[in-house]
């Protein structure tokens, strides 16, 4: 009966090591989604119509306020918001996948020199990993406990695939709301900030998750029952680490709040910033 589970614990930390070098090794390519750069520029269009509907009704509102000898934006205050606006629903996303993204992968492409390379993320290095660490035990009893180290360490690394598709996700929702969220710049509000280092935050996890990862490989390649303990212990970072760190990247302000009552905050604030700046311009 154990022979099942052996292989079944196999083919399990082949499919997760698989997963991982889809969502984690490679370079981050929003690209690679092509309905997130369709609905960007659906949203781009969006924005520029809500943006000029927005500058009329200031305008008007400018002038009626002069009537009654009421204060009020003035015309070049609301030019100039409108100006920026406009500037910002293009430059964002290419701030993010342009420079942010792609600082991340430069920083991706440094880690290889550390001395591991993924690129033998191959069946035969699956074999080899799972023969040399089902080869450390003698007995039943110890085969058993490797079984559950082994299926332990799987779960860990699905959720570290799950958390790698979460963070796609999450940057293309930051993609494709920032137009929105330029345009309700004018608001004096700190969303887009919020946006800002959201970004870099979410995108740089990254480069934590492939460091840890190499660290997890150096450990999982020379199996020994204490390295697959440590290898564990690597694992459990990758999935908590992140989390611990953001608070830092939103030290302050709103941000700093929101991260503090839960991530999804952040987000929600976010969307009701991109509608409501856009309706109460």
């Amino acid at each position: 009966i154990l022979d099942p589970l052996q292989e079944a614990c196999e083919y399990w930390i082949q499919v997760m090591l698989e997963g991982v070098s889809v969502w984690i090794v490679p370079p981050t390519d929003l690209s690679r989604i092509p309905f997130v750069e369709t609905t960007l520029k659906y949203m781009q269009y969006i924005a520029l119509s809500l943006l000029v509907i927005s500058v009329i009704y200031e305008i008007l509102k400018s002038f009626t306020n002069e009537m009654y000898g009421n204060g009020g934006k003035s015309i070049d205050l609301i030019l100039f918001q409108a100006i920026k606006a406009v500037i910002l629903i293009y430059a964002s996303p290419f701030i993010l996948e342009e420079i942010i993204i792609k600082s991340n992968n430069a920083l991706l492409g440094l880690i290889p020199s550390f001395g591991v390379n993924f690129g033998y993320l191959d069946q035969r290095f699956y074999d080899d990993i799972t023969q040399a660490t089902f080869g450390l035990v003698e007995g039943v009893g110890a085969l058993i406990i490797m079984i559950f180290i082994v299926f332990i360490i799987g779960i860990a690394l699905m959720i570290i695939v799950l958390i790698g598709g979460y963070r796609y996700a999450q940057l293309s929702f930051l993609l494709v709301i920032s137009p929105l969220l330029a345009v309700s710049t004018s608001n004096q509000g700190e969303a887009y900030n919020v946006w800002v280092r959201e970004a870099i935050a979410v995108t740089f996890t990254q480069c934590l998750h492939f460091w840890l990862l190499t660290l997890f490989v150096e450990l999982f390649v020379t199996p020994t029952f204490w390295n697959l303990m440590m290898s564990l212990g690597v694992l459990i970072v990758m999935i908590v680490g992140p989390a611990a760190i953001k608070p830092y990247i939103h030290s302050s302000g709103v941000g700093g709040a929101l991260v503090g009552t839960g991530r999804f905050a952040v987000y929600r604030m976010l969307t009701r910033s991109a509608i409501s700046g856009v309706a109460g311009r």
